[in-house]
This record gives structure tokens, C-alpha cells and sequence, in this order.
């Protein structure tokens, strides 16, 4: 290729693609960076498919003029549920995907400021702008006293640019005491630089300049009302101290304060004139219409020599740039180049990938990626820095492009770009806990035979990082009264499907069938597991095997390390002997009997997610999970049209889609509110969030063997047992009395890795907000309760209360059940509300247990597919969130039934 001379284009992007580096080894691609040609946004500044159609627009015979019209390169085709996606669906940026796609003709930019703004020259623009509190400031008049920073920064609340201004904010004592004083400087409306202001409690004023008047004489103005992160020091009396452009947010106030505190209280009469340097001339200039006059040889990604004058000599080029090869945007960036090769080969044009990166590293990971084009190696930022694209003082590469044209004439430059301006997705799942992780996988798996089809999973956090980490990722089918039915056939089609794949794969999903087990001192509670058990079984749950104290246990099948499958129905061990001949750590528990229901056990929920993913992504390569947070949804037509989303570096996504799925746990409200606060939904439910806790210990003397069940204490447990001298100090301590008072039964503890036992305790069930981090409202002292409690049941752990090897580790985290009245879950189509939005929420602590039966039911709501062939299909509108808008439902609840359904 290289020997042909052919065309290239530069561009400079990151992105990753291939296998990720999440600590729970997920694999997935990642190729939202390159939905550009699936999507057709065209904002500034261009993405993928709108430089594509510039390339096509330039190479074409009959069009030399960029202002010329033709054909739009192959579209990739968005599907949604119904089939492909209407132009009517789209929101209105973008331009329908049968019509040529248009941008605003841009004048050509250069590196340089076009203004007479330099160093130790005076401030000659006169401008007035807004501040946040819609004030007029003159300009001239910020530094007649004293000298100004003015940083610059794209846009008001979005990461970097709140690093940017709490920086300035934490200097600003320094800052003046130079005699200087500090402006924000952006495009964002006074509106939006006010909240900011507050929400940050920055010092000082925003100004407000959409018009691009100051930021454009500031150099700081990009293509599409773009801002460059940059800032500029007047010294006292209006010269010009410093320059700095393309810098990142931390070196921006570094280099100010810095610069401030070097010329305390300066004026124009202290700073030098820099040294006049030959400017060239127009024609030489690095510009948008003239010829590429820069030459020099770099290495290859196969250590070769290339002369880069010979790149463009018959062929048109782009070269990209990117700020470090295989890392996440720059191979999203890198992979959608390659994904496109073919239609830019066409269109007369080559790709390189031009970094900083040596060639043996550019080599890897050009293998890695199957990329098919060829990188250059440019560590001395030559040719980077001849194209603007060297930032930090030259340690760093911007992301960028470049377009030369055959022959040499530079055809379009392309500064600041993000890797992930904008992309599509059929269904846009929102929060990557078990919920949302169980419905990507569903939505997959249900359109497996439709390559193109799109899911898109997308949190502010790696999958399962809140409530799903701290679970007790327990299962069981023990819902046993006639009005936990539908919760009964949820869990039980969830079970059913996890037995199926971990059959497949050698149980993939950490599967065990340790059961449950109630423990009781009272006869007439074990009545009423006879009643319960009874009932289970009439209800499909398998068969009550009653074990009397002379049976000796022969019938009863123990648990064992190996899955057994078949294990279903329930065990009544009556009697101390035969409870302590199945489970010799309860032999003091002085247990009349204990339940032991089998078709119940714990499971690894990162298997599960890691399994689901994976999956995922087989079924459907378009597949992608994203970190970011969705921070505003777009409708059209009465539809969900798109969200926004503010990614983890700090960049903006737009996602184009018909349909978005919350799965978004105790942060639902929140997340419902965001349609409300646009009029996109009306819909109210009540939603309780509980404050759950759990505790690690290690159990040091093995009291629990590894196929010990979920064991619960199931008698009323009234006060803790306490010393008189732990209750002296217990006493001193506000923050403790609750140990103090009344407990109820329900106490329950299971083996966990590593020798160590996780116990949980549900004793205060108040509605609580959902607070983040958890950490800061967990009861520091719950493992102490736990053991206090479990000691009843196993008195042999009294002494870990003592010891201060197990002390030591003691551990408590937690999270939230979000819960409505009737403690069923939501999933269905979210009522009252623009079309397009699913609910999969609410999951009232059972959100691991159900989640293989909750993903699929949520993916045919969403697909417009009907679930047969099972029992839940006779019980699907019992989890329509619309069933709290009938009144005569809600009047139900009202009498307090259905609040404690499913509770164990």
C-alpha cells in the first residue's frame, strides 16, 4: 500500500474494541465509536460517516468544490423491534438515512489564532458578556485593576471541566493574593453556569459567550461552537502574559497558578515581547486549501521507512491520530477505521494511524486488532506537531484527523474529536447491576438470528458495583402461600433456566443446592412448616418428606459439594437427633425441628453477569456495555428517540434509540425523574428503598461445613444475650443502644469463601432514601448483632465475640431493596409515559434469583413477543408497573396486603 502511494487521512481517536480489561474478565466489543455509520448525527464537529461523506464529496470528479453534493456512502441499517427504524423515529439532528447527509460549509481553520491576541501584547477586543446571574461584565474592565485568568473549557457540569474549575476554585486564595482575580469562559447559557456555580460553589464569575466572541479572539473557538480547553493571563492594565492552548484540565491550573505566582501583582510594564518570529506565508501555511509542504520519514508498524510526501501523490490520505495505541477510545477509533477500510479504499483513499508509540507496539497491537492499514511511529511528534496535534508541551497526541487530498492539497482538519460523538442502539438498557445485565443478555439472545440487532447496556459503573455486589446471592422456589404465586412461577422459570446452562457448561454460574434451612424450638412453628410445605408441594414445588425421630434419616438425601439437579420439594427433620445426625454444628441449638427446603442454594453473581455478557455478545456482535451516566433522554413523536450520556473521560455520547430500559435499582426514582422534568411521564408508583446490610466473618473453628444451607433461626430472638460489662459500654455509645432492645427472629447465616461465614439480619425495615456511598450509613456494629444472634443456633461462636483474630474481621456492606407495595417486581412498559420506555425494576431483593425469568419477560415486552410455553406466561400482568394505576388495586393495598409478599 505504502509502495502505491495511495490516499490517506489521519484521524486521532480512542476507543476500545476486543477484550476489555473489567476485573471480572467480561469480553466484549466495543464499536460505539464507529456507529457513526450506523447513525447519522451530524453535529460538529463530523463524525465517521459525515467525514466519509467529505471524502466521497473530494474524490469525486465532478465535484470540486466541498460545498458540492453527492452520494451518501452505504449507511449500516438501524432495526428496531418492529423492523428497520422509520426516519419519523429519528430525532430531528439527525438527516434521514436515504438523504445525503449536510453540515454548515466551515471556514478553514489553523492551528493559529486568526486574532492579534499574543504575548506582551494588549488585549484589543471590546466585548460584554453574561455572567451567571445574567449580569453584564465588560471585558475591558475585569483586569484595569488587577490581572484575570480567563480559562476556557467545552462545556459547564461535565467532568473534566468541573476538574478544570474546582482546580481554579481550591487556588483562588493564591491566586489573588498575586493580585489576580479569575472568569470562566464557555458557551453554556447563565442558566446552566449558575447551577454549576452552586452546585460546585466556585468563586467566581462564568461568563457566558455563546456567540464565540471572546473565546474566537481568545484561539480557543473550534468548528461547530466547540470550545478548546485552554487559558489566557492578562496581567493588570490588559497585556497578554500567557497563552495556553490544548491543555488537559489538571495543567491548566498548574501552569496559571504557577504563571500568577511568578508575576505577583504584574502589569503590562514587566512582561517581555517574545522574540518576533518569520511568519510564512499564506500559501505555507498548515491550512484547509493548501498543499501539504511538510515532509519527513517516519518508521512503520512493520519497522519500514515511509517518506510521507509519497503517501498522497496518486491517492488521497487520512491520517488519524490518537493519544496511545490499544486503549479503549483509541481502539474504538482505530477499529471503526478498519470496519470502514473498504468504503474509503473506494472512495480513493488510504488510512494511517499516526502516535507516538513505537513500532513493536504498533505492530501488537495491529495483530491484536486485525487492523488492515498501516501506522507511523512518531515519537518526536514531527509530523503530529506540523498538524496542531501536539498538546501538553509535546508529551501528549490530541485526538484529531487530518485529510489530504491526491496530489498533496490539504483537504479538512478535524481538531479535539471524541472517539464516541454520537451512536445508535436499538434498545438502550440503563444500570448494569443483575436487572439490567439479565435483560441485555435476554434482548441478545431473543434477536440471535438478526445480526444487525443492537443492545447497548450502559452504567456509571463497571456491572454489578452496588446493590448486586452486596447480596447474600441466594435462590429458592420457597414462596409457598397462594399470593407469592406469581413470584413463585418468576423464580421458578429463573431457576429452571439456570440449571439448563449451567448443565451445558459445567455450571458456568457457580450453582449450588445447599437449600434452605428453618431452624425452630416451637411446635406450633413446626405446624406451620408442615402447613407451608404443603403447600409449596400443591403448588408444583416438590413433595414434604417428614423425617420422625425414629426414621433415622434413611430417606433423606444429604447435600453434597457435587449439584444435584433433581433435589426439590422440602425435609421436616423432626427432633434434636435427627437435626444434629443431618447438621452436627446445630447440635446445641436445642432445635424441636428444621425445614430443609432443597430447590434453594446460593450462586456467583459475577459468573452470572460474566456468562450473560459473553453471551451477549455472541448472540449479538453489535453488543456493547458502556460506562457512563445518562444524564437526559430526547422524544419525537410522543417515542423515545435518543439519551445522552456523559462518559467516564469525561466526553459526551448521544445514543440514538427507540428504546431505553431502566434497570436502574434504588436509583429509579431518580432516573423516572428526568422523563418527568420534560413532561415525557406522569407515571407515579410508590417505592420503598430498604436498607439491607450483610456481614463477613471468618469463621476460624469451621462451624459451617461448605454444604451448610442458608440456615435461619426462625423463633422471635427478643433481647441479645449481653454482658454487664458490654452493656457498660455498650451504653456510652449512642450509636449502639439499638443492641440494646428487642430483636425479632429471621437471623440467618451461610458458609462463604475463604473460611468465611456471611450472615445477614433484616431487623430494621424502615423505609429509608438510598444514599451513596452506602458505606456512610451502615451500621458499623451489625456483624457483632449477627453473631450475637447466630450464637443461639450455634453457641459454639459465642467465643468469636472475644477473639480478636475474628474480631479483626469483622465486615459489614451493604445495599438497597427497592420495593413496591405489593413487593413485585416492575417489568413491563412503563405506563403514562412516551413510548419506547420498559421498566425492569423494583426488584425487591430478588433480583439475582429472578433475574434469568425477569431479562426474559422484560426482552419480550420489548421485542412485542408473548411468553408461552411456561407457567410465568399466566402470570405476566401481575408485574405490569401498570397495575398501580388502577385505583381498585391500589385501595387493595392499602389494607397492608401484599407488603410482606415474598418475604422470608
Amino acid at each position: 500500500m505504502l509502495g502505491e502511494s495511495r490516499n490517506v487521512i489521519l484521524v486521532t481517536h480512542r476507543c476500545r474494541r476486543g477484550r476489555n480489561w473489567w476485573t471480572t474478565s467480561v469480553t466484549y466489543r466495543n464499536t460505539t465509536g464507529f456507529a457513526f455509520l450506523i447513525s447519522t448525527f451530524l453535529q460538529p464537529p463530523w463524525n465517521l460517516s459525515d467525514l466519509l461523506t467529505s471524502i466521497r464529496r473530494e474524490s469525486s470528479p465532478a465535484t470540486s468544490s466541498p460545498k458540492s453534493s453527492c452520494p451518501q456512502l452505504p449507511m449500516v441499517s438501524t432495526r428496531s423491534r418492529t423492523g428497520s427504524l422509520p426516519s419519523s423515529e429519528l430525532p430531528q439532528k439527525r438527516a434521514a438515512a436515504s438523504e445525503p447527509a449536510k453540515r454548515p460549509a466551515k471556514k478553514a481553520t489553523t492551528p493559529k489564532a486568526t486574532s492579534d491576541l499574543a504575548v506582551g501584547k494588549p488585549v484589543t477586543k471590546k466585548v460584554t458578556l453574561r455572567n451567571q446571574e445574567e449580569k453584564e461584565i465588560v471585558i475591558a474592565d475585569t483586569f484595569r485593576d488587577q490581572g484575570v485568568v480567563f480559562f476556557m473549557y467545552p462545556r459547564a457540569n461535565t467532568p473534566g471541566c468541573t476538574k478544570q474549575a474546582c482546580g481554579f476554585r481550591d487556588n483562588i486564595q493564591t491566586i489573588k493574593d498575586a493580585g489576580f482575580t479569575v472568569y470562566g469562559l464557555s458557551g453554556d447559557s447563565p442558566k446552566s453556569l449558575s447551577n454549576w456555580k452552586t452546585k460546585e460553589s466556585l468563586p467566581f464569575d462564568l461568563l457566558s459567550d455563546p456567540e464565540h466572541k471572546l473565546i474566537s479572539y481568545f484561539g480557543s473557538s473550534l468548528p461547530g461552537k466547540k470550545v478548546q480547553r485552554s487559558h489566557v493571563v492578562v496581567l493588570k492594565g490588559g497585556v497578554v502574559g500567557e497563552i495556553a492552548a490544548k491543555v488537559s484540565p489538571a495543567d491548566s491550573v498548574s501552569r496559571a497558578v504557577k504563571f500568577v505566582k511568578e508575576h505577583s501583582s504584574s502589569d503590562a510594564s514587566q512582561v517581555d515581547e517574545p522574540a518576533q518570529e518569520e511568519e510564512p506565508t499564506d500559501s505555507e501555511k498548515f491550512a484547509e486549501g493548501n498543499a501539504m509542504s511538510f515532509d519527513v520519514e517516519l518508521q512503520t508498524d512493520a519497522s519500514a521507512t515511509a517518506k510521507v510526501q509519497d503517501l498522497f501523490k496518486t491517492r488521497g490520505a487520512i491520517f488519524f491520530m490518537y493519544p496511545k495505541a490499544d486503549t479503549p477510545g483509541c481502539t474504538t477509533q482505530a477499529c471503526g477505521y478498519n470496519d470502514n477500510l473498504e468504503a474509503i479504499n473506494a472512495a480513493g483513499f488510504d488510512v494511517y494511524g499516526l502516535g507516538a508509540d513505537t513500532p513493536a507496539e504498533l505492530l501488537k497491537w495491529k495483530e491484536s486488532q486485525k487492523y488492515k492499514y498501516t501506522f507511523l511511529s512518531d515519537p518526536k511528534h514531527q509530523l503530529i506537531g506540523y498538524f496542531g496535534s501536539s498538546i501538553n508541551d509535546g508529551t501528549r497526541v490530541e485526538r484529531s484527523h487530518v485529510i489530504v487530498l491526491p496530489g498533496g492539497k490539504i483537504g479538512q482538519i478535524e481538531h479535539n474529536i471524541s472517539p464516541q460523538d454520537s451512536a445508535s442502539a436499538d434498545v438502550v438498557v440503563v444500570g448494569a447491576g443483575v436487572a439490567g445485565c439479565s435483560a441485555f443478555y435476554h434482548l441478545a439472545r431473543l434477536n440471535a438470528r438478526n445480526p444487525g440487532f443492537k443492545p447497548l447496556l450502559m452504567d456509571a459503573l463497571p456491572p454489578l458495583s452496588l446493590t448486586s455486589a452486596n447480596g447474600s446471592f441466594s435462590y429458592r422456589n420457597w414462596f409457598p402461600s397462594d399470593a407469592e404465586t406469581p413470584m413463585r412461577e418468576l423464580v421458578t422459570h429463573s431457576i429452571d433456566e439456570m440449571d439448563d446452562i449451567c448443565k451445558k457448561t459445567n455450571n458456568a454460574l457457580g450453582l449450588n443446592r445447599n437449600g434452605y434451612l428453618f431452624v425452630t424450638r416451637d411446635e406450633n412453628k413446626m405446624e406451620k412448616f408442615k402447613q407451608l410445605a404443603n403447600n409449596l408441594e400443591r403448588h408444583g414445588g416438590g413433595k414434604l418428606r417428614v423425617h420422625e425421630p425414629n426414621d433415622k434419616l434413611n430417606s433423606y438425601r444429604f447435600s453434597t459439594d457435587e449439584m444435584q439437579y433433581d433435589l426439590d420439594g422440602s425435609d421436616l427433620l423432626v427432633g434434636i437427633d435427627n437435626v444434629t445426625a443431618a447438621f452436627p454444628s446445630l447440635k446445641d441449638s436445642n432445635a424441636l425441628a428444621a425445614l430443609h427446603v432443597r430447590r434453594c442454594g446460593s450462586l456467583n453473581p459475577v459468573k452470572v453477569a460474566n456468562y450473560e455478557l459473553n453471551k451477549a455478545i455472541e448472540y449479538c456482535p453489535q453488543a456493547e456495555v458502556l460506562q457512563g451516566t445518562v444524564t437526559d433522554f430526547s422524544a419525537i413523536g410522543g417515542n423515545v428517540s435518543g439519551v445522552k450520556v456523559a462518559m467516564y473521560n469525561g466526553e459526551t455520547l448521544e445514543v440514538a434509540t427507540p428504546n431505553v430500559v431502566f434497570a436502574t435499582g434504588p436509583l429509579f426514582e431518580r432516573t423516572l425523574d428526568m422523563l418527568k422534568k420534560q413532561e415525557m411521564s406522569s407515571y407515579n408508583v410508590p417505592i420503598i428503598n430498604e436498607l439491607h446490610c450483610r456481614a463477613i466473618v471468618d469463621d476460624v473453628d469451621h462451624v459451617l461445613p461448605s454444604t451448610m444451607p442458608l440456615t435461619f433461626d426462625s423463633d422471635p430472638m427478643g433481647k441479645l444475650e449481653i454482658s454487664d460489662d458490654d452493656r457498660n459500654e455498650i451504653m456510652t455509645d449512642t450509636s449502639a443502644t439499638r443492641m440494646l432492645e428487642e430483636y425479632p427472629g429471621g437471623v440467618h447465616v451461610r458458609p462463604y469463601k475463604d473460611n468465611k461465614m456471611m450472615a445477614v439480619w433484616t431487623y430494621d425495615i424502615e423505609p429509608v432514601p438510598a444514599h451513596y456511598p452506602v458505606e456512610d450509613v451502615l451500621d458499623r456494629r451489625f456483624p457483632e448483632v449477627c453473631v450475637r444472634g447466630l450464637s443461639r443456633m450455634f453457641p459454639q461462636m459465642k467465643s468469636y465475640l472475644t477473639r480478636p483474630e475474628v474480631r479483626d474481621s469483622f465486615y459489614v456492606s451493604g445495599g438497597y431493596y427497592c420495593k413496591t407495595l405489593d413487593n413485585l417486581p416492575l417489568i413491563g412498559p412503563a405506563p403514562s409515559t412516551i413510548g419506547g420506555v420498559f421498566l425492569q425494576s423494583a426488584m425487591t431483593g430478588v433480583g439475582l434469583m429472578s433475574s434469568g425469568a425477569s431479562g426474559h419477560l422484560l426482552a419480550t415486552h420489548v421485542m412485542g413477543e408473548k411468553l408461552e410455553g411456561c407457567g410465568l406466561a399466566n402470570h405476566v400482568d401481575a408485574f405490569l408497573p401498570s397495575r398501580f394505576e388502577d385505583q381498585a388495586y391500589l385501595d387493595f393495598l392499602s389494607d397492608g396486603v401484599g407488603a410482606a409478599c415474598g418475604q422470608v
